[in-house]
């Protein structure tokens, strides 16, 4: 066949019985056109089934199956994903045939898989996922050969293109508009299937409506795409953190630390988790850590607040506001606070002037008139 001789070439079930697939996907590389695609349907060694079997010692070929007796080569996904780089060719989408037993499984969020007398421990919902799936279908498509000049250019131009529309989705975002925030996350995907930052954006928009399945699907495919994307790590954290899987929780957040020490948001929620579970001296830590970071983290400083009323050490919940308001002296819900720790630490006078402060920026502040009131009573005291 003559040079982009091809639209599309598929193995069906077939490159499981090659003798060498690598050189024959390389042959197809060169009849496929530049726009061309390879669809491949593959078996996936990894399955349960096949595990549990070689546990027990055993390797049995069959008249069907992933151990089909015709069967030559093998692959996990990683294998594939080897396979598919080295043929010159890219990873467009993939599909999965999950045994229907994985959706029971998913369901009661497990982090363990027990196969026999082997027990594998501390695992991810995408890591557990595999051992489920039978088949991937892979469709790939071909990499293009250009000068480094048209290289550069070309990716100049698309990142900048790509930069702008996630920027925009952001903005969009910001201002609450999920829906439509969702909807530019997905043309953006939809432009560049590999994008983990729109896979986030999607994630973080089902999770603010309400849809955690599906900001979980978004989530993983973000860390497969890129496993050193920390956002899709702290959303997969937070998102264990709303389920109260404290456990699948915690293995998620110290992965974002691990990858970006400089996350305020991972500390945070490390603190929220540690409330949670009434360990309230890490909790402080993670906190301040978090407040270090970012001083503008306002629902570490609410936390920390809240941590203090508790604990009824009020020092490092005063240093944090402090230093915010230094920032944003307006702040009018701050202000108020910062008079309540005031109050609690003592401090009468100075609770009192920051009432008065309050109340220069809002007269009719109702909470602030009332408790007023109450801090003038025990000044009188």
């Amino acid at each position: 066949y003559s040079p982009s001789a091809f639209d599309c070439v598929i193995f069906a079930d077939v490159v499981e019985h090659l003798v060498n697939p690598l050189e024959v996907l390389k042959k197809v590389n060169k009849v496929l056109k530049d726009d061309g695609t390879v669809i491949m349907s593959i078996p996936n060694v990894q399955f349960f089934g096949v595990v549990h079997q070689l546990i027990e010692g055993n390797w049995t070929y069959q008249k069907e199956g992933i151990l089909d007796e015709t069967h030559l080569r093998f692959f996990t996904f990683k294998e594939i994903e080897k396979l598919v780089k080295e043929a010159g060719l890219y990873i467009q989408r993939i599909e999965e045939t999950l045994d229907p037993q994985y959706e029971k499984f998913a369901s009661e969020k497990h982090t363990t898989l027990q196969l026999g007398r082997v027990s594998i421990n501390d695992l991810t919902p995408d890591e557990i996922r595999r051992f489920f799936v039978f088949q991937y279908k892979i469709v790939a498509g071909k990499v293009r050969v250009q000068s480094k000049d048209q290289i550069e250019s070309s990716n100049d131009n698309r990142n900048i293109f790509m930069e702008n529309l996630l920027n925009e989705a952001q903005s969009i975002f910001d201002k609450a508009d999920y829906e439509t925030a969702l909807n530019k996350y997905e043309k953006i995907q939809e432009l560049n299937s590999d994008s983990s930052e729109a896979l986030v954006g999607m994630g973080n928009c089902y999770m603010r409506l309400q849809n955690p399945e599906k900001a979980e699907a978004c989530f993983i495919r973000a860390k497969t795409h890129d496993q050193n994307n920390f956002k899709a790590w702290l959303g997969l954290g937070l998102l264990e953190l709303y389920r109260a899987n404290t456990k699948q929780a915690e293995i998620y957040l110290i992965r974002v630390v691990e990858l970006n020490p400089e996350s305020d948001k991972a500390f945070c929620a490390l603190g929220i988790l540690k409330a949670n579970t009434n360990d309230l001296k890490a909790a402080e830590e993670y906190y301040c850590r978090a407040l270090d970071l970012n001083i503008e983290n306002l629902l570490a400083n609410k936390s920390l607040i809240e941590l203090s009323y508790v604990t009824e050490n009020y020092s490092a919940a005063y240093k944090y506001l402090k230093s915010f308001l230094d920032i944003y002296p307006a702040n009018l819900n701050m202000l108020f606070v910062m008079a309540g720790l005031q109050f609690k630490m003592g401090r009468v006078e100075d609770s009192l002037k920051t009432l008065d402060d309050v109340l220069f920026i809002d007269p009719n502040h109702k909470f602030a008139l009332e408790f007023q009131k109450s801090v003038r009573a025990v000044s009188v005291e």
